[in-house]
Parts: structure tokens; sequence; C-alpha cells
């Protein structure tokens, strides 16, 4: 058993199997969020994000105008993509 005091004083208990559940799962999670990071992700043109939102290349546009979706802009360039990360958010709302 170990008995620790948090930030507002209070006292709680935790035995080992429920501190090595919490350690694991805050490993685990840190892991799931470096691979993430490791991982580039999949960007989109505006004709593709609009095919895969199954609108048109205008709406998409309306739809950035309007804060809906937000590109990515390409370095030293005005060409706008559009990441997976982000299609799927819309997709999903």
């Amino acid at each position: 058993m170990i008995t620790e005091t948090n930030q507002f004083g209070w006292i709680f208990t935790l035995d080992e199997e429920k501190l090595r559940k919490i350690i694991a799962g805050t490993v685990q999670e840190l892991l799931e969020q470096r691979d993430a990071l490791a991982r580039p992700e999949k960007l989109y043109t505006t004709e593709e994000a609009a095919n895969l939102l199954n609108i048109s290349k205008i709406t998409l546009h309306r739809w950035k105008d309007a804060g809906r979706i937000a590109p990515v802009q390409v370095k030293g360039s005005r060409k706008l993509l559009y990441a997976e990360s982000e299609i799927n958010r819309v997709l999903n709302r």
C-alpha cells in the first residue's frame, strides 16, 4: 500500500497493482502520442480533399473561409493542402 498526499492536501491510498496499471496506461498513452508524431500525415490537394468530403472545390473554399476546415500552406507557395486528420475531423462532425 502506498499513501500519498496530492497538491490539494487530499490523502489517497493506492495498492501496487493499481499504481502499476496507472503507470502502464500513462506510458501507453505517451508511446501512442510519440508514434503519432513520428508518422508523417497524409496531405491532400484541394481537389482530393473535396472528393473525399463529397463536396465541390468551391464549397471546400467556402468552408475554409468560414473556418470549418483548416488547410496547411506549403512553405514558399500559395498552394494549400488538407491534412487527413482535418478531413476526418470534418467527416466525423
